[in-house]
């Protein structure tokens, strides 16, 4: 055996993941990503890895595979915060429209995927003056959940949505654990996250590529 293998593959959506991706053979890898371009062409094909992994990004940057900045894994060590949420909100029906407006949709969970999930994610929202200027995605069915992502309009930062965003996530999250994944290069958030008692984990940086499979 030169390598360990494993995809989520969701045909009618023509989306892939890799979950499990173990080798040290250029070979290996090649031989599977000419596997996935045979059995699925046209699907996006998603990979998160060590950015330490020369091998696979090397074969991904071959076959023109789009580079996400590197990013640093934090955990929640110790609780620290105001409780101040005024203007957060939980998403309901009637700000899915603002939501979606303004979700990021270069991700595989669109806002619209994450509305149809309230097993997997929860969602707080930034509202002023009536309308949506931030919110924050985020598991709660595990153990340690996961700040998928949090947005604030630009004209509304360095205001606290923010903290707020936060705050209201850490507290429905309690008692269970929390991780996020914020980009290296990233003080403001960094900075933020550090203040809520987030602290980073040792070898936890990881890269997302993503792969449109030629047909």
């Amino acid at each position: 055996m030169t390598g360990l293998f494993v995809f989520l593959v969701l045909p009618e959506e023509r989306y892939l993941e890799m979950i499990v991706g173990l080798s040290r053979s250029d070979a290996a890898y090649r031989e599977i990503l000419d596997l996935l371009r045979a059995w699925y062409p046209g699907f996006q094909a998603d990979f998160v890895l060590n950015p330490r992994n020369s091998s696979l990004k090397r074969l991904l940057r071959e076959r023109k595979a789009a580079f996400d900045p590197v990013q640093r894994r934090m955990s929640l060590q110790a609780l620290r915060m105001d409780w101040n949420t005024d203007g957060i909100v939980p998403l309901s029906e009637r700000y899915y429209g603002e939501y979606i407006a303004i979700h990021n949709r270069d991700v595989y969970w669109t806002a619209e995927r994450i509305i149809q999930a309230p097993d997997r994610f929860r969602v707080f929202l930034a509202v002023e003056a009536g309308h949506v200027v931030g919110y924050l995605d985020f598991t709660h069915k595990f153990d340690e959940n996961e700040i998928y992502d949090l947005w604030v309009r630009e004209e509304s930062r360095r205001r606290g949505w923010g903290r707020k965003l936060m705050t209201a996530a850490l507290r429905e999250n309690q008692p269970k654990g929390m991780l996020l994944f914020v980009d290296a290069d990233n003080t403001p958030a960094i900075r933020l996250y550090e203040c809520l008692g987030f602290s980073f984990v040792p070898r936890g940086d990881n890269l997302t590529v993503s792969w449109i499979i030629p047909k």
